[in-house]
C-alpha cells in the first residue's frame, strides 16, 4: 500500500513538473530573466505606478491611462520571451496588459495584451498613435477573471513573430524590429473610472 501512495506521489510530481516545463520559454540559452525579488535599476525607479513585491512587477496605471514599463538593460534579436500576468484588480474585464517586445523605445514599440474577459490582440505604439496587427479577438486559451494566471509567450526571427497564451499558438504576423534588436517591457492598462493593477512574474528571454 505505502509503495502504491508513493508510486503515484511520484507520478504526480512528474506529471506537474512537465506542464511546468511545457509553460516555460523553449530555448536552451537563457538570455535574460527577472524574478522580481527586488526592482532592478533597468526598470527605473519605484514609483506610484511601478513597484515589486512578493517576487512580481506591479503595475498601476492611473485611471483612463496606460502605463508601460520598458526594461533598460538589454536588446534582443530572435528571442522567446515569456512572463506570466494576471489583472491584480480591475471594475473592467475589458482592460488589458501584457509583455513589450521589439520596442526600439517609448515611442515605438509591439506588445501582446490579454484581458480580464478572454480577449487578445497584437499592437503597435508608433508615432503618436496605435496599430494593430492582429485585432482584439478571443481565445479559450486565456483564463478570464481577476486573480487568473496567463502565461504570455512571443517567439520572434527575423521580421516575424509567434504569439502563445497558456501553450497554445495563437498566431504568427510580420512587423519591423529594430535594426540591431530591441527592448522588452511591460503594459497594463486602467479602465475610464478607476485604477487597475497588473501582475507580472517570471520573466525569461532565451534563444
Amino acid at each position: 500500500m505505502k509503495k502504491r501512495i508513493v508510486f503515484f506521489a511520484l507520478i504526480g510530481i512528474m506529471v506537474l513538473s512537465i506542464t511546468r516545463s511545457a509553460l516555460a520559454c523553449k530555448g536552451s540559452q537563457v538570455l535574460f530573466q527577472d524574478s522580481f525579488a527586488a526592482l532592478d535599476p533597468a526598470w527605473g525607479s519605484p514609483s506610484q505606478n511601478v513597484s515589486v513585491k512578493d517576487g512580481k512587477l506591479i503595475l498601476q496605471p492611473e485611471v483612463n491611462r496606460s502605463f508601460s514599463d520598458i526594461n533598460q538593460g538589454s536588446v534582443f534579436e530572435d528571442m522567446d520571451a515569456c512572463v506570466k500576468v494576471s489583472m491584480a484588480k480591475s471594475d473592467d474585464l475589458s482592460s488589458g496588459g501584457g509583455i513589450i517586445f521589439w520596442a526600439k523605445d517609448y515611442g515605438d514599440y509591439y506588445f501582446l495584451y490579454v484581458t480580464g474577459n478572454g480577449m487578445f490582440e497584437i499592437g503597435r505604439w508608433v508615432g503618436g498613435r496605435y496599430l494593430f496587427p492582429v485585432s482584439l479577438r478571443e481565445n479559450s486559451a486565456i483564463k478570464k477573471g481577476v486573480g487568473e494566471v496567463n502565461q504570455l509567450r512571443i517567439v520572434t526571427k527575423g521580421d516575424q513573430a509567434t504569439a502563445y497564451i497558456n501553450d497554445t499558438e495563437l498566431i504568427t504576423f510580420r512587423g519591423q524590429p529594430p535594426q540591431g534588436g530591441g527592448l522588452i517591457g511591460l503594459r497594463g492598462d486602467s479602465p475610464e473610472k478607476s485604477q487597475a493593477v497588473w501582475e507580472f512574474s517570471d520573466l525569461k528571454i532565451t534563444k
